[in-house]
């Protein structure tokens, strides 16, 4: 008797004990329903994407899902607030958006080469023989009006017996003869002249000949430039014909340097900018140059466009093939267009970029007429992409690869910080353009973004990741 009084004791213990856990449970459940009636979510703390009607499990971690309750009288439903010690402990710092002068910074990569326009080459300009060479091997240095070949040519006899006759004939010419004549003569004798001018002599050689009245077995071919000799093609003795070339000489105190410039980076290149590039050969040294040529065809098969600069190789230290590596820093305006301070206003000859200047006119070199320096590509100051572009700093944007995001600092409120996007433009050394999402005086957040980045994906509000934040998360419904 007395130990079934005793198990009955017992059993309503266990009762009692039952009972009261569970109307806690439903209590607590109830709350939290009531809760979600209003504005109540559940999710979990480490996939804050995943949002339910009803606590539970993460179908991911297997976590507890905790409840997140939003602030119905909140303004401002994409920006998050951070205390003042959440914010020293975020580290974080914000920085005013600005304009400013901002240069992008395109890496080529390329060979030095000839000058094509400064070499020449010494051909035969009639049939003959040559006699004697001066030069025996290549490489070496000439200077113009230097000797190089001596070559007879019948040819070359005749016509100067042809001159000699003529400078007679003009000579023994009566005072009171005609006019006609008088003319007649003298075209004849300067018809003789630049025959031989036409045929490879100089005009010293041509006067000697008409002075001393004797032809000249053979004929002193001279250098046309000075350079270093690059090819030889005379041999004492060799019979050669009218066009046969016997040296090929470059001049070296200027060079191409040939780059290749990849698609992306034709839009920040242009014509007339200047360069700057080193050679392993000369380490520690920056050479200067100046684009003068922008291939119009790709080479379809390496993907890149030829850009050719011009140059000055004064001492020689530069040599044809050596590989060079070259920076341009082109300087950017409001919608990416290339501004250039210096070419502003000026004329520009299209085929000689090194002559500038401050009005029209024809190029002293080459007579081609001068174009205005927005003609080639360069925007002016004065327009409206000419405007300095907005920067702010590189480390502000959070990038994921589709879009761009920065934390702006409220104005009024300190420590509430809203998520933007904005459209990046170029970055230009330790700064981005931003072509559209920020105004000039907007303070955004240049260090402890991530952080920030971080607490709104938790609080499921606007993020690197979720742009909308809780508008476009997960939910699940489960019955």
């Amino acid at each position: 008797m007395k130990i079934t009084k005793i198990f009955f004791f017992f059993i309503g213990i266990s009762v009692c004990i039952f009972g009261i856990v569970y109307l806690s449970f439903s209590s607590e459940e109830t709350s939290y329903r009531t809760e979600e009636g209003a504005s109540t979510i559940w999710t979990c703390a480490m996939h804050p994407h995943i949002q339910l009607n009803q606590p539970g499990n993460c179908p991911i971690c297997g976590m507890k899902l905790i409840p997140l309750i939003f602030d119905e009288n909140e303004e401002n439903l994409s920006a998050i607030k951070l205390s003042e010690r959440a914010r020293k402990l975020a580290e974080v710092e914000t920085v005013a958006v600005k304009r400013g002068e901002a240069r992008i910074e395109i890496s080529l990569y390329g060979r030095l080469d000839f000058d094509e326009s400064r070499v020449a080459h010494i051909t035969s300009r009639t049939p003959g023989r040559i006699e004697r060479t001066f030069l025996d091997f290549t490489g070496v240095s000439v200077k113009r009006g230097d000797h190089m070949v001596d070559l007879y040519s019948p040819d070359l006899i005749t016509a100067q017996e042809e001159l000699i006759q003529a400078v007679q004939a003009f000579k023994s010419l009566r005072e009171d003869a005609s006019d006609f004549l008088k003319q007649s003569f003298k075209d004849n004798l300067s018809s003789s002249q630049k025959k031989l001018l036409l045929w490879g002599l100089s005009e010293e050689q041509i006067d000697k000949i008409s002075k001393n009245g004797e032809t000249e077995e053979v004929i002193t071919i001279n250098a046309p430039i000075s350079g270093v000799v690059l090819h030889k093609e005379a041999v004492e003795g060799k019979y050669v014909k009218e066009g046969s070339r016997i040296y090929t000489i470059a001049d070296l105190s200027q060079l191409w340097l040939i780059l290749d410039a990849y698609e992306s980076d034709l839009n920040w290149i242009r014509y007339g900018q200047e360069l700057s590039f080193e050679v392993d050969a000369i380490p520690g040294k920056t050479f200067k140059g100046i684009i003068s040529f922008i291939d119009p065809v790709l080479n379809e098969k390496k993907r890149v466009v030829r850009v050719r600069s011009n140059v000055e190789n004064p001492n020689g230290s530069l040599k044809p093939g050596m590989f060079a590596r070259a920076k341009v820093k082109p300087l950017i305006g409001k919608r990416g267009s290339v501004l250039s301070k210096s070419l502003e206003g000026k004329w520009i000859c299209f085929m000689h970029p090194q002559i500038v200047q401050d009005k029209e006119g024809n190029c002293p070199v080459c007579d081609m007429e001068l174009l205005t320096a927005d003609s080639l590509g360069y925007a002016l100051s004065t327009s409206e992409d000419g405007e300095l572009p907005l920067l702010i700093p590189a480390t502000a944007p959070l990038i994921t690869g589709k879009r761009a995001i920065v934390f702006v600092e409220d104005p009024e409120e300190l420590g509430l910080y809203t998520a933007k996007t904005v459209v990046l433009g170029p970055r230009a050394g330790d700064f981005y353009i931003i072509y559209d999402g920020l105004e000039e005086g907007e303070k955004v957040v240049k260090n402890g973004n991530f952080k920030i980045d971080s607490a709104s994906q938790i609080l499921a509000k606007p993020s690197m990741m979720m742009p909308e934040g809780s508008k476009q998360v997960i939910k699940r419904h489960d019955h």
